[in-house]
This record gives C-alpha cells, sequence and structure tokens, in this order.
C-alpha cells in the first residue's frame, strides 16, 4: 500500500487551520509556526490537534505534540505514524 506523501499530509493539515482559524486565504508551509498566525493561540492549537488526529486517523502522544515548534514537525510525524496508509 502507497504511503501518503509530505506534500498532501501538508495540504489536509492547511486545509485544518484555514477552516478552524477561519482563514481561506492562510498560506501554510513546513515553516510556519503558530506565533505567524493570528488567532492560533493554545486552545485552538488543541483543536487543531485533535482535528488532525480525526482527519488522519492517528493519535499522538504527548511528547510529540511538545515537540511541534512548527507545521513541518507535525507532517513529519503524520508521515511516520501513516507509513504504510493511504489516507
Amino acid at each position: 500500500m502507497k504511503s501518503i506523501s509530505k506534500e498532501a499530509i501538508l495540504d489536509k493539515v492547511s486545509e485544518v487551520l484555514k477552516k478552524l482559524l477561519d482563514q481561506p486565504g492562510l498560506s501554510v508551509t513546513t515553516e510556519t509556526t503558530a506565533d505567524q498566525v493570528e488567532g492560533w493561540d493554545s486552545l485552538t492549537h488543541m483543536s487543531i490537534i485533535s482535528e488532525v488526529e480525526r482527519v488522519f486517523n492517528i493519535e499522538f502522544r504527548f511528547n510529540e505534540i511538545m515537540k511541534m515548534e512548527k507545521v513541518g514537525d507535525m507532517v513529519d510525524i503524520i508521515a511516520e505514524k501513516t507509513a504504510g496508509n493511504a489516507v
């Protein structure tokens, strides 16, 4: 079974961010951080984590969440967790 590409993961994460932050024009890259995005606070972050877990059918461990400093970190963790799974 083919794994989902990091580009496809980034696209899905970007969709989640745009929806939850109500910013349809938001430009999201692997280097994007919460500090750079208006409205992305600690409460919103937990909603983002929850929705990403739902979308990818995965569950982040606490230490993984703590390592997420930028969107690319989240993409890398999702890629590891979904290796071998087409999403």
